[in-house]
């Protein structure tokens, strides 16, 4: 339990060491480059019920953070470059995720967590 805890300490911190939105426009902290490239690495490290992935699509991560960053910082290659990244990972599919759809209650939970925030995640780039 303490793991998670400090786990989602750790990535909230790191969420929002990206950036704000105030109106219509976003603005980006100084770690941002830095903070994107973490999210990257703990997804690498992710648990096998994407427990990094579960949290970043709680927190509507692409909805909030990474879509106003590139459409905001196009000129900045190397962030742009990072957050792209970073979408192809967090939009690959649930089945990719997992290797197959789990059969235990609580593995199959968080498979369906994942596709419910997959489908958040297409629906904010219409």
């Amino acid at each position: 339990f303490m793991d998670w805890y400090m786990m989602n300490c750790e990535l909230l911190a790191t969420c929002s060491a990206l950036g704000y939105l105030e109106g219509d426009v976003y603005h980006k902290e100084p770690d941002c480059l830095e903070s994107v490239k973490d999210l990257i690495r703990y997804l690498r490290y992710e648990d096998e019920m994407r427990d990094v992935r579960q949290q970043l699509g709680v927190a509507q991560i692409l909805q909030n953070d990474l879509l106003p960053l590139i459409a905001q910082y196009p000129q900045d290659k190397l962030l742009f470059d990072a957050v792209v990244r970073l979408m192809v990972n967090l939009t690959q599919p649930a089945l990719l995720c997992f290797g197959k759809v789990p059969h235990d209650p609580g593995s199959r939970h968080c498979f369906l967590q994942i596709v419910s925030y997959l489908q958040a995640y297409k629906e904010a780039f219409a």
